[in-house]
């Protein structure tokens, strides 16, 4: 149970990284068997400290609460405590969950923004940026 939990950990970080930059993307990602030490510490580390700022700040920002435990819930059933197969994790099972980082983000920016005498136009811009740049 051990190995399954430090798997489940390193892979939440990982489908967060990906999601960020979609990198070394695979159809199979082999179990590793152990994770080293330092990269399971600095992802429960990471992990506990998101989820402790999303319960703090969850009557100020309550889309971040939301869009975190919407992550960290609709994860829960693939993350691989019951291990299915000889796989660490698999991109098909991150777009659902995915969403609810999505929702944390546009509304973080809605607010971030909310003030900007020119936030459609700069908006907009970033937008078409990040278009163009898929």
């Amino acid at each position: 149970m051990g190995l399954r939990v430090s798997n489940a950990a390193v892979s939440y970080f990982r489908y967060l990284r990906k999601m960020i930059w979609p990198h070394d993307l695979a159809a199979y990602y082999p179990h590793p068997g152990v994770w080293p030490p330092g990269q399971l510490l600095g992802a429960a580390v990471f992990l506990a400290a998101v989820t402790i700022l999303a319960v703090r700040f969850a009557r100020r920002h309550p889309y971040f609460f939301v869009g975190w435990f919407w992550f960290v819930g609709t994860l829960v059933p693939v993350i691989g405590l019951v291990q299915v197969g000889a796989h660490s994790m698999a991109d098909r099972y991150a777009y659902v969950p995915l969403i609810g980082l999505f929702i944390a983000m546009v509304w973080g920016v809605s607010e971030f923004t909310q003030g900007w005498r020119s936030r459609t136009m700069a908006l907009s811009f970033v937008s078409a940026r990040c278009w163009r740049v898929v």
